[in-house]
């Protein structure tokens, strides 16, 4: 391992050492990295070396911008001229994270992280506020430093994200339908996915990746109530109970956030709608409708903040960049 404690070296990840990362930073409760800076995917070049993504959970966010302030300034815009109070109001709106991105690492290239209070990750995985944090990590993503209560809150994340893809599959679908389902759920109403992403993103996110979401998924799977199967593995071919009764438990057992835009949605108690629901076999529809909405307007408002905490001249080379690879794609 070359002396280094948090590396990964395996054939479908890119090579990157993350202690000289987290030693430059504060200490943070709960690390994670994410996207094609860690995981190969489709559409890029084997020589490229995209940005590294970055979550980090503090439990106290205005103490950590402070420090992190005095030891790296230039990680931040104009912002820092501001003082660590103005950050963290602005952290706080939209989904609750603020972003410094395009920083330059020696050992790794350029990174992009995010800091989130703890308690407002948890929030985000166990109820989908803003299905931001939470869609992230649907997908696979490396660990680099754990906590036993966001880790309960991280299964609880991908339990729900297995019940919502079901529900909105048909009756009989494989196991990639169920992937690219689990890994779109997030995409789906997000600004960007129209205007910068590459239109393949999710495929490409899943189908070098199908291992890794068998792991990640097996056991919320071969557990769920929704899924008609004794198997001991996960099999290619997968079948959804059909019940009212299995249907609508399914339905309420999603988070709070998704309840509660059902109920905007339906004008009528979340209970009740999920029954007419299943009653009409509206439930795709109803609730493809409510995770767009709870999408679309986190990613509005932090793709917004993005421009006021990343910079004007760092968002356009990141929007630019993505734009040439939508094109390209």
């Amino acid at each position: 391992r070359n002396g280094c404690q948090l590396c990964v070296r395996l054939q479908d990840v890119m090579e990157v050492c993350f202690q000289p990362v987290l030693g430059r930073y504060p200490e943070v409760r709960f690390a994670c990295a994410y996207g094609s800076g860690v995981f190969r995917q489709k559409g890029y070049e084997a020589s490229e070396r995209p940005m590294l993504d970055l979550i980090f959970a503090v439990d106290d966010p205005k103490d950590w911008h402070t420090e992190n302030l005095e030891r790296n300034p230039a990680d931040y815009s104009f912002l820092s001229y501001l003082g660590p109070d103005t950050i963290c109001k602005i952290q706080s709106t939209a989904a609750g994270i603020y972003y410094n991105t395009d920083v330059p690492i020696d050992e790794v290239g350029s990174i992009k992280y995010g800091v989130v209070a703890t308690s407002e990750l948890i929030n985000d995985l166990v109820s989908w506020e803003h299905l931001y944090l939470s869609g992230r990590l649907h997908k696979p993503v490396k660990i680099i430093k754990k906590d036993p209560a966001v880790q309960l809150a991280l299964d609880k994340n991908l339990e729900n994200a297995v019940t919502a893809a079901a529900l909105l599959l048909p009756e009989n679908f494989t196991i990639y339908e169920l992937f690219q389902t689990v890994a779109g759920l997030s995409y789906s109403g997000d600004v960007r996915m129209g205007l910068a992403e590459n239109p393949n993103k999710v495929k490409n996110i899943v189908e070098p990746h199908m291992e890794r979401f068998s792991e990640l998924y097996a056991p919320f799977i071969l557990s769920s109530d929704i899924f008609q199967t004794n198997e001991s593995e996960i099999p290619q071919e997968l079948c959804r109970r059909i019940e009212p009764d299995a249907l609508k438990s399914a339905a309420l057992s999603l988070p709070s956030f998704v309840q509660k835009e059902v109920e905007r949605i339906a004008k009528m108690d979340a209970e009740s709608a999920w029954e007419a629901a299943v009653e009409h076999k509206r439930i795709q529809p109803l609730l493809t409708e409510s995770l767009s909405n709870v999408v679309k307007r986190s990613s509005f408002s932090q793709s917004s903040k993005g421009i006021v905490t990343a910079g004007v001249s760092k968002s356009i080379q990141y929007v630019l960049k993505k734009v040439l690879k939508r094109f390209r794609a």
